[in-house]
């Protein structure tokens, strides 16, 4: 199926060159996704989510909105203000799932992440009006935070592609996935994993995949309205190339696992297609379920 874009969007054409079908019209029935993008040079960054959305046979009406109080300083000021709004306008944009990005602040305290309040709100709001969330790497710590689950900080950076364990096969978000399958990390947390079994032995989430000796990195809630993944299924080979450079400036000493930046080669996107898929797959089925108990509708893009 087709993205629904605005003419001047800044990846239109880099999306139909990979293959992803693109429209400028009003799509009548189009799923309504709200992209919360908190990542440095977050123009850039969009296509790598437009990209894994754009494999999906749902039609796809994606609409973007950031943090207030993020300064953004990495990111071309005028892209924000002609494609963005906040998070506390999400709400009134209907949309039928949210997915929120990771950010660079894994290592901070919560108290010292200038938009941490912003996000809980926008959490709330997911519960509240019953609209499915999907938060990738930081994105998902929180998440797992806000679903009683902490995290802690890696004295070493966990990069590159990793065998991963599919715990869950028969879950609607794992199905069709391998029972190894590969993905890519790139992050200095972990979850706490005796948060993760008191939180599975009380019936509140789902461990759905795990990495060898480095725990659980997908989460579920019970209810399948938040999902956490601490890995980055959008990624492609060049965005981790870029990582792995950008870093290893910083950190001669810096490894990467599973990746080889002189030979790079993607063993993980049938697997991330699936995924995504799955999750974009299964929210008309939440949203029937949640017309029966709220007024809260979808509307067709304008």
């Amino acid at each position: 199926m087709a993205l629904y874009l605005p003419l001047d969007h800044l990846h239109i054409n880099r999306l139909r060159e990979a293959g992803v079908l693109t429209t400028t019209k009003a799509t009548p029935g189009a799923l309504r996704v709200a992209i919360v993008n908190i990542m440095p040079h977050a123009e850039e960054y969009e296509f790598l989510l437009l990209n894994r959305l754009g494999t999906s046979r749902n039609r796809i009406e994606p609409l973007f909105f950031r943090v207030r109080n993020h300064p953004y300083r990495s990111t071309d000021h005028e892209h924000l203000n002609r494609h963005y709004n906040f998070t506390d306008q999400i709400v009134s944009h209907q949309p039928v799932a949210v997915i929120l990005t990771g950010a660079p602040v894994e290592q901070m305290p919560a108290n010292q992440i200038t938009y941490y309040q912003e996000i809980q709100n926008l959490l709330t709001a997911c519960i509240q009006h019953q609209i499915p969330l999907l938060g990738i790497c930081w994105g998902g710590i929180a998440v797992a935070a806000f679903l009683g689950i902490g995290s802690h900080v890696l004295r070493d950076k966990i990069s590159g592609v990793f065998k991963s364990n599919n715990v869950a096969p028969n879950h609607a978000l794992m199905k069709g996935i391998k029972p190894t399958f590969h993905c890519p990390q790139s992050r200095f947390a972990s979850l706490i994993e005796i948060d993760v079994a008191n939180q599975t032995n009380h019936g509140a989430i789902a461990p759905l995949a795990t990495l060898s000796e480095k725990g659980t990195f997908i989460i579920q809630s019970t209810d399948g309205l938040l999902t956490a993944h601490l890995g980055h299924p959008e990624y492609l080979p060049e965005r981790l190339l870029f990582e792995y450079h950008r870093d290893k400036a910083s950190d001669p000493n810096l490894t990467i696992e599973g990746f080889d930046p002189a030979n790079p080669v993607d063993k993980w996107s049938p697997s991330s297609k699936r995924f995504f898929n799955n999750w974009l797959n299964n929210i008309p089925c939440k949203n029937k379920n949640r017309r029966k108990t709220t007024s809260f509708e979808t509307s067709a893009p304008a």
